[in-house]
């Protein structure tokens, strides 16, 4: 699914998206940003979960390097190929880039690593 969704601007006071911008490209991380945005309230939170630090212990050195210069890397999975959609696959983040690249239009609440387990916790505010 890709934006826009079927609700009213501003209809929501809080949105929580637990497993997906860990799994969207980069692309579409950025149209679903815009999109949650648009949805939210103001003063509304956005909570969402990523692939902090914590879950690139399985990475390459190389991969590694990415993250630390770039701040994101995208991987796609051969088993998965073909059964879900090309910008679906699997995400990593940096705390940084996620503070970066989500304000604007958000406001940084708060950056629990680990705050899911496995993957880190981002609150956000509109």
């Amino acid at each position: 699914m890709s934006p826009p969704i079927g609700h009213p601007d501003a209809c929501f006071d809080l949105v929580y998206a637990i497993s997906v911008f860990t799994h969207l490209s980069e692309d579409h991380q950025r149209r679903w940003i815009s999109e949650l945005h648009r949805v939210i309230k103001p003063g509304g939170v956005l909570l969402a979960s990523v692939h902090g630090e914590r879950s690139w212990t399985g990475l390459s050195l190389e991969e590694r390097d990415i993250l630390r210069t770039k701040g994101f890397l995208f991987k796609t999975s051969s088993k998965l190929r073909g059964v879900v959609p090309d910008w679906y696959h699997t995400a990593y983040h940096s705390r940084e880039y996620v503070l970066r690249t989500f304000s604007p239009p958000f406001t940084p609440l708060g950056y629990v690593e680990g705050g899911l387990g496995y993957q880190d916790t981002v609150v956000l505010r509109r």
